[in-house]
């Protein structure tokens, strides 16, 4: 109630996200923080750039249904990879899946094509040139279609949409260019399984495709 009074009287609003649990001081209510001393020389914020904000709660949506319904709990976020490659641009997140590890980009806004060109070829031929399995989560079915046509020959790419990953029951399917899949099963630890020559891994039903 205190803040919904907050809000009508304009000392405070919300930045159109995130909400109910998100509110932005306007430069009414940082007056009012200064003159009860409570401002701590902070001044308003006028605009706030969403995007970056919108995209890291996706991630850690995602990291944390990987974490919650897949049983896949060695994250190793952007944060820490940027650290390692400073100069490089660095996925959101990396997963280690048994003897493998699995590269997390997760895409709400598309980009230009020839950003795309060169990232994925940078990925697939530069960055990433062993074994990992490259996952591309997007907003849409829209989307996942124009950027998975893009990837075309780039067969260890796998796409699924954000709502495949909140919406599963008892797994995800991720489709690659050729329309093979990359099937991850719902609340399973893969922390310690090994890939057999067939291309499962031990214990589990996984589909795993070895082409690349």
């Amino acid at each position: 109630k205190k803040w919904k009074k907050y809000e009508n009287e304009t000392y405070v609003e919300k930045p159109g996200f995130c909400e109910p649990r998100l509110y932005r001081v306007t430069a009414k209510g940082a007056r009012l923080l200064r003159k009860h001393g409570l401002g701590n020389g902070l001044a308003a914020i006028e605009q706030i750039n969403t995007k970056c904000w919108e995209h890291d709660l996706w991630v850690t949506d995602v990291r944390i249904i990987f974490f919650r319904k897949l049983g896949l709990k060695l994250w190793k976020p952007e944060r820490l990879l940027k650290q390692e490659n400073v100069k490089q641009k660095v996925p959101d997140g990396i997963v280690h899946f048994g003897s493998t590890d699995l590269v997390i980009e997760v895409e709400r806004t598309l980009k230009k094509k020839e950003y795309y060109e060169k990232i994925l070829t940078d990925t697939c031929s530069r960055q990433f040139r062993n074994q990992e399995i490259i996952l591309y989560i997007m907003t849409n079915e829209a989307d996942k279609r124009w950027l998975m046509k893009l990837a075309g020959g780039w067969v260890r790419i796998y796409f699924a949409t954000i709502d495949d990953l909140k919406e599963m029951k008892d797994s995800v399917t991720f489709l690659n260019a050729e329309g093979k899949q990359f099937v991850l099963h719902r609340k399973e630890d893969h922390s310690n399984d090994r890939t057999n020559k067939g291309g499962q891994r031990d214990g589990d039903d996984q589909t795993f495709e070895e082409d690349v």
